[in-house]
């Protein structure tokens, strides 16, 4: 039995869930470090609070995404995680604004970010569930649309707000502003009824009808999964497994040392927690294996995660490099803009907030070219191929990236963010479409939450090493950082030119 091919109305209708998980995403990161501030309280001295939110995706997506692969019965095996990880992400979106404690905040905070990441593992694997092979990059970009949908309508807030709401607010700096309530109101909703409207117009099918359709074909491992040939598993020596587990157990513990020692950053402590975490997990592995431990979670998670696909791998090295960049524009950017364009560094000045509002109108063009680009993403790879135009999207983003350094009329920088968009678009679709056809469709749950690793890697490394590459390095010039970022695209459009694309019509 074949998958098939359904109207673009329908792929779009099962796509429209990204714009209210998106909007939920951007209002925690906009709006939840101000609301803290407003309490009395500086996340900036509490980096292990904003890292709570990335951690939480680390561990949840790669959870929730097994757990769906696991499920089965009327309401489908994806749709029951996009239902209750809305109604949960509802429910701190109204209780948020109305919260006058720190800790009921941060526990609410953690409920918001760790139901959003329940969605999305998921809603990828959905794609591949419900579309055959063709038709999985427009799935994959309908779904970027509405990602980059969801971004320009909360980067456009400050500027709608700052002339109808942000006026009301008064002047009592100790009490959340009437906008905020306002703006979390208006997020739930629009999470309700784009949750709402792709659960009630999209069929699964049963999972006993596609458990062994659309599954990569070739050679079977030693477990009898089938595999594409590209996938690259390979049987590992217990005595390698452990020396690599040990090694990086080594490796984690002498970065916390030399951290202790020179006084760095405490935020490193993740980089080198993650480091020896790896090591542990490898060596626990062995150890279940060894011991012949009945299959669990834990051990299935852990030996996809280091068996991983050879195109995943490749596409993982791709993903690290590129949302390095991405998080080196959105963490750099106003001081970049306002330091370096604006010629100001005064958070008091005017000229400082005159730069500030155009960097906020930069991303809202940022965020409408990537709309736009989206849309063309699936007749581009048709014309030519997915890691030809991923190729080219990165190195223009690239491109897009090193101009800032090189433009100094503010006004000019559009075209930067232009690039920039491309790059975006092409990021939101193409690798995923890439990775539906290097893994079993029976296991696209938690091939979708490991990927999501390789977003979250890039933005605790940039959160800890561009800060202190910016400060010590660049002399505090955060251009320096976007002009990294750059060159971080470009290094991942490169590498793309490596990777083993599989494509439908070779599959099929």
């Amino acid at each position: 039995m074949a998958k098939t091919t359904i109207s673009y109305w329908r792929i779009w209708s099962m796509a429209i869930g990204f714009l209210g998980i998106q909007v939920g995403f951007s209002l925690q990161t906009l709006n939840l470090s101000s609301m803290f501030r407003t309490l009395g309280f500086d996340v900036g001295a509490k980096p292990e609070l904003w890292l709570a939110v990335p951690l939480t995706g680390l561990l949840v997506q790669p959870l929730v995404g097994y757990m769906s692969d696991k499920t089965g019965g009327r309401l489908g095996h994806r749709l029951p995680f996009l239902m209750f990880g809305a109604l949960a992400a509802i429910t701190a979106l109204i209780t948020i604004p109305n919260i006058s404690t720190f800790w009921s905040m941060v526990a609410l905070a953690w409920v918001l970010g760790a139901s959003l990441n329940m969605m999305v593992a998921p809603y990828r694997a959905l794609v591949i569930d419900v579309l055959p092979d063709r038709q999985h990059i427009t799935g994959f970009a309908a779904q970027g649309f509405f990602i980059a949908a969801g971004g320009l309508l909360l980067s456009a807030q400050p500027l709608v707000f700052a002339n109808w709401v942000y006026v009301a607010n008064g002047v009592d700096a100790s009490v959340i502003p009437r906008s905020y309530p306002f703006a979390f109101y208006i997020g739930a909703i629009i999470l309700v009824v784009s949750i709402l409207w792709t659960v009630f117009t999209t069929k699964e099918y049963a999972r006993k009808t596609f458990n062994t359709v659309d599954q990569p074909t070739g050679n079977k491992t030693a477990h009898g999964r089938h595999m594409i040939s590209s996938i690259g598993h390979k049987r590992i020596k217990p005595a390698r497994r452990l020396r690599a587990g040990s090694l990086w157990v080594v490796i984690g513990v002498v970065l916390t040392g030399v951290i202790i020692q020179f006084a760095l950053d405490k935020e490193l402590f993740v980089l080198s927690g993650v480091v020896a975490l790896i090591g542990a997990m490898k060596i626990i592995v062995e150890i279940l294996t060894k011991w012949r431990i009945p299959q669990n979670a834990f051990s299935e998670i852990a030996v996809d995660l280091f068996l991983m696909p050879k195109t995943m791998k490749q596409l993982a090295v791709v993903k690290f490099f590129s949302w390095f960049a991405m998080f080196s524009l959105w963490i750099y950017a106003t001081a970049a803009v306002t330091n370096f364009h604006f010629g100001v560094s005064d958070p008091t000045s005017e000229v400082f907030h005159e730069g500030v509002k155009w960097v906020g109108a930069l991303f809202v063009g940022f965020n409408g070219f990537a709309m736009i680009t989206v849309l063309a993403i699936p007749g581009l790879t048709a014309i030519t191929s997915r890691k030809t135009v991923h190729m080219v999207s990165l190195s223009i983003g690239g491109i897009g990236l090193i101009s800032f350094s090189l433009i100094r009329d503010p006004s000019m920088l559009i075209l930067s963010m232009i690039g920039v968009g491309i790059a975006w678009a092409s990021m939101l679709s193409v690798p995923y479409a890439i990775l539906s056809r290097a893994i079993p469709s029976n296991k696209a749950g938690v091939y979708m939450g490991i990927f999501n690793i390789f977003i979250i890697l890039p933005q605790l490394i940039s959160a800890t090493i561009l800060g202190l590459l910016v400060g010590n390095l660049f002399d505090g010039q955060a251009i320096y950082a976007l002009t990294l970022g750059g060159g971080s695209f470009l290094i991942a459009a490169l590498v793309t030119l490596f990777v083993d694309d599989v494509s439908p019509q070779a599959a099929s």
